[in-house]
């Protein structure tokens, strides 16, 4: 069994697959699809609520923390070339506080294209020391990018801002694309 989760990365390039292949449990929907816990959609194809929109606030934590795990493990080895964190589709099904990746433990070079935040997600004082992409990201919720430092490029193009999206003294050294983004919030 494996997660069905499939993405193009760029014009041109072949389908990938779900980055996680430690991954050893999945959930079946109702609509026939297989999902890791991190792929696994708030609702299905129907629009039936998944298993993961009813996670309380410790399965909540739990997977925040699987997913701080990860950022870590890329800080650890980001001597290796090309070492990054890879979280392209993550589902977050709740609030999400970043904020723990500032000037003295910043982030990698890290990838949240196709990410969809289902709570607040907190990156206010964030330091992103790599390349951030948040390409075709969807924020349910509010995004709080204040005081946040970019280091290098962040991408933010076509990605989806439905609530408040604050980057009130966000500080960006290389190039910023927001091409296309979306912001339908207060």
């Amino acid at each position: 069994m494996a997660c069905c989760f499939r993405y193009k990365p760029n014009y041109g390039e072949e389908e990938r697959g779900c980055q996680f292949a430690s991954e050893t449990d999945f959930i079946t929907l109702g609509d026939d699809t297989t999902w890791c816990r991190y792929h696994l959609p708030m609702r299905d194809a129907a629009g039936n609520a998944s298993p993961k929109a009813g996670w309380d606030d410790s399965e909540i934590d739990e997977f925040n923390q699987a997913v701080f795990r990860i950022i870590d493990a890329a800080i650890d080895a980001q001597k290796e070339k090309g070492r990054r964190a890879v979280l392209t589709g993550v589902v977050f099904p709740g609030d999400v506080d970043f904020r723990r990746y500032n000037k003295e433990h910043p982030f990698p070079q890290v990838l949240f294209p196709r990410a969809a935040f289902s709570g607040a997600a907190d990156f206010s004082e964030a330091d992103f020391s790599g390349a951030a992409d948040f390409s075709k990201a969807a924020f349910s919720r509010s995004a709080n990018f204040s005081e946040a430092a970019f280091s290098r490029n962040a991408v933010f193009s076509e990605a989806a801002f439905s609530r408040n999206a604050v980057f009130h003294k966000a500080a960006f050294s290389g190039y910023a694309d927001f091409r296309e983004a979306a912001f339908s919030g207060n």
